[in-house]
């Protein structure tokens, strides 16, 4: 009996052997990863919202300190009274700070912030950053950047030790005082702009101003016969409070014809509703031109670089703002027209709610979808001009017009069309007897789908005699 009984303490102690060496391995263990949570833990530098911050204090080794608060608008930022510069600021590089250091994590903890690791690491002389958010602080001090450019080192108040962390978060943490300035090119918004100008060589090109008592765009008076293209301005205004620039390359340029501005391509000036003007000036005269145009606001003293592209609206004109087709009268609204040609001449009567035509005393069945088009294609040929230019200042002479077309509608109104060949093969356009200040190259008189044609070929399916002169 005494062997099995030696085997079994033989066994017994074995496993409890076994047990100890599983429950050191198993503290051993358990302690490394407590460490490991603990440095975990320690690396965590911050964690609080960004959306509360509403102040930032920056100070560099460079003596630039900059105190920015928080507006009452959503994204506004300006900086403090007091602040030795005055500028602008641009609300993503303020936002981008804002969320690195609201969830700052590190990559590695380089130990004790004694003074000799503080030196050695660059943060005796720190770019300094303190956030406040919900009316608590919080403060990193930045470093040198690594060897490999990877990391910052870095200190924060309520932990004595130094830390690395990744150079981009770093980076949006000590942004220059071009990156802090705003790359709008208006700080006004839609509803602010009330007045868009353009000079070139000291002459207005466009002067446009926003009616408030009617909540339209006008032109001065000389234009008055111009109809106005609303959109087209309101999609202008839309670009112009979305552009930002490219680059920021001078903050403060004390004297603009250093960079050429004195032979500036355009001046471009926006005016508010309280009164307020900025002032643009735009020049191409650089080694990308055909990519950037160069930008000076005069407000801010900054010169911008803004894509050529987006610029294209200081080669506007008055052309570009007025409606590029005239409607003279829809088909669907009128009683009767008639139009006299070079080539032909009659005139009809409109009954579109019972779907007849008549001319002549012949009565045209039009709810025949065949007859309608071509009937469409004929009326709509001169009764929709293309408006190809403008010229206020020329004097034509209605009594040489070489088309006209008139018009009546159920209520009794008229409305006519004349057309005056100029010099250049083109017509001035003449609606009720005035002269409209516009120019149409008029193919439909000379094209070989011209309104005689279609005019013939309407008659032909119509089943009556065209009026030929």
């Amino acid at each position: 009996m005494k062997k099995p009984i030696i085997a079994i303490v033989g066994l017994l102690a074995a496993a409890g052997i076994s047990t100890g060496v599983f429950l050191k391995v198993k503290n051993n263990n358990d302690e490394k990863v407590r460490q490991k949570n603990d440095i975990l833990a320690d690396n965590v530098l911050f964690n609080f919202d960004s959306d509360a911050v509403n102040e930032i204090s920056i100070s560099s080794p460079d003596g630039k300190n900059y105190v920015i608060e928080k507006g009452v608008a959503q994204d506004e930022w300006n900086l403090a009274d007091g602040t030795d510069e005055d500028f602008s600021l641009n609300a993503n590089t303020i936002k981008s700070l804002c969320l690195s250091i609201a969830t700052l994590t590190a990559n590695t903890n380089y130990g004790s912030a004694t003074d000799e690791n503080k030196a050695r690491y660059g943060l005796d002389t720190p770019y300094t950053v303190t956030v406040t958010s919900d009316g608590q602080p919080y403060s990193i001090q930045i470093g040198d950047k690594s060897p490999t450019g990877d990391y910052y080192y870095v200190c924060v108040d309520g932990k004595d030790n130094i830390y690395a962390i990744n150079s981009s978060d770093a980076e949006a943490l000590i942004p220059g005082q071009l990156e802090l300035m705003s790359d709008d090119l208006t700080t006004f918004g839609d509803s602010d702009i009330v007045g868009i100008t353009l000079k070139k060589n000291g002459n207005v090109v466009y002067d446009l101003k926003y009616n408030q008592e009617t909540s339209l765009w006008e032109l001065p008076e000389k234009y008055s016969m111009l109809t106005v293209d609303q959109s087209s301005i309101s999609m202008l205004v839309t670009n112009l409070t979305r552009f930002t620039a490219e680059q920021i390359v001078d903050g403060n340029v004390s004297d603009p014809a250093e960079y050429g501005f004195d032979k500036a391509a355009a001046e471009f000036t926006l005016t508010s509703a309280d009164g307020r003007e900025e002032s643009m000036l735009f020049l191409h005269q650089n080694a990308a031109a055909d990519t950037y145009t160069q930008v000076y606001l005069e407000n801010t003293k900054q010169l911008e670089l803004y894509y050529t592209a987006d610029m294209k609206f200081i080669n506007y004109t008055v052309y570009d703002f007025i409606m590029q087709t005239m409607e003279n009268a829809n088909m669907y609204s009128i009683s009767g027209f008639s139009f006299n040609g070079q080539s032909a001449e009659d005139s009809f009567q409109v009954d579109t709610e019972n779907g007849t035509v008549t001319c002549r005393g012949n009565v045209i069945d039009i709810t025949n979808g065949e007859i309608l088009s071509f009937f469409e294609s004929f009326y709509n040929s001169f009764s929709y001009i293309g408006i190809s230019d403008i010229d206020i200042y020329a004097e034509p002479d209605i009594s040489e017009a070489v088309f006209t077309a008139d018009y009546s509608y159920p209520d009794g109104r008229t409305f006519s069309l004349a057309l005056v060949p100029n010099d250049n093969g083109c017509y001035y356009v003449f609606a009720d007897g005035k002269y409209t200040g516009t120019v149409t190259e008029a193919r439909f008189l000379t094209s070989s789908n011209s309104i005689y044609s279609l005019y013939e070929t309407f008659c032909t399916h119509a089943g009556i005699e065209p009026v030929k002169k």
